[in-house]
Parts: C-alpha cells; sequence; structure tokens
C-alpha cells in the first residue's frame, strides 16, 4: 500500500471562486500529486472533515458551504490518513474485476454485481468503495465526463443490490448524447424480478405516480393523483409474468420501466401486493415471512437498449448465482434451466 500523504495547503485558483468549499475541496485533492492513486472523498466525508476542524479555510474553522475568493487558503491536516478505512477503500476499489461487457471509445457497458453502490453515498461505510471508483482506476479518463464529480460518465443508475447492465460515459459528447436519449425515453430498458405471491393479471401497465414518503430520505411511496404534492412524479412501468410457482407463492416478472424514478419498480410491484423477494424497504409481512432468509432484493436488469450516434445497441447480462439459484430452489418442477438461452426462450 502507498504511504499515506502528509498535510496538503491549497490557494483557490480563480475556477473555484464562489463555489463552495466541499465542492471546490473535492476537485482539489482528487488533483492532487499526493493523493494515492484511486483515492476519492465522498461529499458526506469532506463535510465531516471540515466540520471537524481537519479542514480549515484561513486557519479557521468553516462550513462545507462556505464560498471561497481567489487564493483562499484551505489546510487539509494529515489527521485526515489516519484511518485504515480510507486504505482499504481504496485497496478494494483497485483489486475490483469489472464486469466488461462492452468496450469502445465512446462507453463502457457493464454487468453490474450486486452490492455495490454505483457512486459514493452519503451514510456509507467509511470502507466501501463505489463502482465508479473502481471504474476510475483502470478507465481515469472518465474522471472529467458528465456534470457531477461524484458520478462522472454515469447517466443511469442501478440500486446497490440491483445486479444487471450498466453503460458508462467515456467522453463528454457520449455523456451528451446518452443523457439525451434517457431522457426522452429512447434508452429500453428490461428486468427479472422474483416478486411474492401472483400478479393480478399475466401482463398489464401499472401507471402510479411515486413520490417521496415523508421523515425519510430513501423510502418511496405510490401516490394517487388526488391533491397537492409537488415531489409526485409521473411513473409508468410494463410488467409480464413468465412464470409462477405455486409451491412457493412467487413469481418470476418481466419489467419495463418506462419512466426512470428511483426505486420505481420496487415501489409498483410492492403496491400491487406483490413486492420483490428480499426487498428491505418495501417488502410485506408476508413475503418476509414467506421467504425471511434472502439476503438481497432478486431484481435484475437483464437487458438494455439505447442509440448512441446513428447506431442501436442492445446489450444483456445473465443472471447472477443467486438469482439463479433460488428460481431453481422454488421451481416444483425441476424442469427448466434458468441460463440466459432459456430465459430468452421463456420471455419470447
Amino acid at each position: 500500500m502507498e504511504p499515506r500523504p502528509l498535510g496538503m495547503t491549497f490557494f483557490v485558483p480563480r475556477k473555484y471562486v464562489d463555489k463552495r468549499l466541499d465542492l471546490a475541496l473535492a476537485s482539489l485533492l482528487q488533483g492532487h500529486p499526493d493523493m494515492p492513486e484511486g483515492a476519492r472523498f465522498s461529499r458526506s466525508e469532506l463535510k465531516k472533515l471540515i466540520l471537524s476542524g481537519d479542514i480549515l479555510l484561513n486557519g479557521k474553522r468553516a462550513n462545507p458551504e462556505t464560498k471561497l475568493f481567489y487564493k483562499d487558503k484551505i489546510t487539509v491536516s494529515e489527521a485526515i490518513w489516519n484511518s485504515e478505512a480510507v486504505e482499504k477503500r481504496t485497496l478494494g476499489a483497485r483489486r475490483y474485476t469489472l464486469g466488461v461487457l462492452e468496450e469502445n471509445k465512446d462507453f463502457l457497458v457493464l454487468n453490474k454485481e450486486s452490492g455495490i453502490s454505483v457512486h459514493p453515498k452519503a451514510g456509507r461505510k467509511s470502507s466501501d468503495f463505489s463502482l465508479i471508483e473502481a471504474i476510475l482506476f483502470r478507465y481515469p479518463e472518465i474522471k472529467d465526463v458528465g456534470e457531477d464529480e461524484e458520478r462522472p460518465g454515469i447517466v443511469h443508475r442501478l440500486d446497490r443490490e440491483t445486479s444487471g447492465v450498466l453503460v458508462v460515459a467515456r467522453t463528454e459528447k457520449a455523456f451528451q448524447a446518452l443523457k439525451q436519449a434517457f431522457q426522452e425515453r429512447q434508452a429500453e430498458k428490461t428486468y427479472l424480478a422474483l416478486v411474492y405471491g401472483k400478479m393480478p393479471q399475466e401482463a398489464g401497465i401499472i401507471d402510479l405516480p411515486l413520490t417521496r414518503k415523508k421523515g425519510t430520505l430513501k423510502r418511496r411511496i405510490a401516490r394517487a393523483r388526488d391533491g397537492e404534492d409537488p415531489q409526485r412524479r409521473e411513473a409508468v412501468t410494463e410488467y409480464r409474468v413468465l412464470a409462477h410457482f405455486p409451491g412457493s407463492g412467487a413469481s418470476l416478472v418481466e419489467f419495463s420501466p418506462k419512466t426512470g424514478r428511483m426505486h420505481q419498480i420496487r415501489v409498483h410491484a410492492a403496491a400491487l401486493g406483490n413486492p420483490v423477494l428480499g426487498d428491505k424497504l418495501y417488502a410485506s409481512k408476508a413475503s418476509r415471512a414467506a421467504f425471511p432468509d434472502i439476503p438481497r432484493h432478486m431484481l435484475h436488469a437483464e437487458s438494455l437498449s439505447f442509440p448512441l450516434f446513428g447506431q442501436k445497441y442492445v446489450f444483456s447480462a445473465p443472471l447472477p448465482e443467486d438469482f439463479r439459484g433460488l428460481l431453481e430452489d422454488i421451481d416444483e418442477t425441476g424442469g427448466f434451466r434458468y441460463d440466459n438461452g432459456a430465459l430468452k426462450s421463456l420471455s419470447s
């Protein structure tokens, strides 16, 4: 492991004038030659360091939101390196094997594993690395792509526990084009999920707006259109039942979201009374009782298609081992193989 750097001092350049201290510092640290390769601090981590006094502005404590002036002096204490967690996170990101499905000059397509966040998140363990941190070790040019320094190259996301296809832009031109394709709903996504119970129909459309549940940061709820709610967003999901397993009380369902709201498929499935198995946020008492030992929600981004520079691309990701294993366990007939080819014949 590389030795920890000592304290650092920055004098604010003109391009960071009127920028917030925490946001400017994230960029300044990232470009510093003494930073260990691939090491990154999230905004929430920098906020804590600023508030604790390990980072000073002109020799004094400051707020993370403080706006900067030209040649302000930012002092970073070497104490920020005293935790082994930073080294553990950096080493983990460096050693992580990316599931690359496609690589070209414009974008990467990855088969994301369950259990890793796409980008650094508030409240994460200090030793947990994100997928983007692992990506930057292998593709450092992506760090300047996009509109958010914590999410370079990211045009869409998957929840931490969701596995499957994810595209990452490698150039600014590709980022803007992909962003437009997703905004204009030209990108098509298909997910496979194991849900509790039997869906109300063999195929249907769930058209229920979503809003944030009061008093929470992450949890969403389906909300009718009546009444005023400035946070309510349109959300539409198509679904098709691929198989139902009466013995276990579960179903394999194909979901195609037509909008891209946070937790959309999980909330819509729960709203119908068919929560995704293993969903810690949206499971019902009945589903928890019937399937108590599933460690993560069984949702997999199986396919993604999008246009880019006059060409259409289509990618798919095989089911991960835990998803496939659970399918085989609950299939009472025991007569179906859940590999990629079998799934494609089932959904055709």
